[in-house]
């Protein structure tokens, strides 16, 4: 896990991602989300809350998850990363990802629902939702970060 965060803080001293995210119980998100929005922090949501958001975007880019290309430990399905708005628009510059339309998305998130992913938030401090992400707790790094020991 540790090596795994450290990718991450290389891609964002390089100025390849913005931010990482960080995941949260449920209660604490409820409790706290409005002040964790406005820090950037990534945030579980439901599924209907996941069709809002979706539906308050202009424009949705499809990516596959990073995490189970890395990490392979299950068959989920992996084109369910869903970046939003000025993101999207940014992977569609860079020639990566694959434009969707709402109705598309709400495919991917009513499949991935099916499938018992869990719908995840990803934000910069002082930004609304970059990305949209539907994880597994056996390869997505944040929700490994919540289910390991603290010491």
């Amino acid at each position: 896990m540790r090596s795994r965060l450290q990718i991450y803080d290389k891609y964002i001293a390089k100025g390849q991602l913005k931010a990482s995210s960080r995941v949260m119980t449920m209660g604490e998100a409820l409790r706290h989300h409005e002040l964790l929005h406005a820090a950037g922090q990534s945030l579980i949501v439901t599924s209907d809350e996941a069709f809002d958001i979706l539906s308050r975007t202009y424009l949705r880019v499809l990516i596959p998850c990073s995490c189970r290309l890395t990490f392979q430990n299950c068959h989920k399905p992996v084109n369910t990363c869903i970046n939003l708005n000025e993101s999207a628009e940014e992977l569609l510059d860079r020639g990566v990802g694959q434009r969707i339309t709402l109705e598309e998305g709400q495919e991917i998130l009513t499949i991935a629902d099916r499938e018992g992913l869990i719908h995840l938030t990803i934000s910069s401090p002082g930004q609304l939702e970059y990305a949209l992400c539907s994880c597994c707790s056996c390869c997505c790094h944040d929700l490994q970060a919540l289910l390991s020991p603290r010491g």
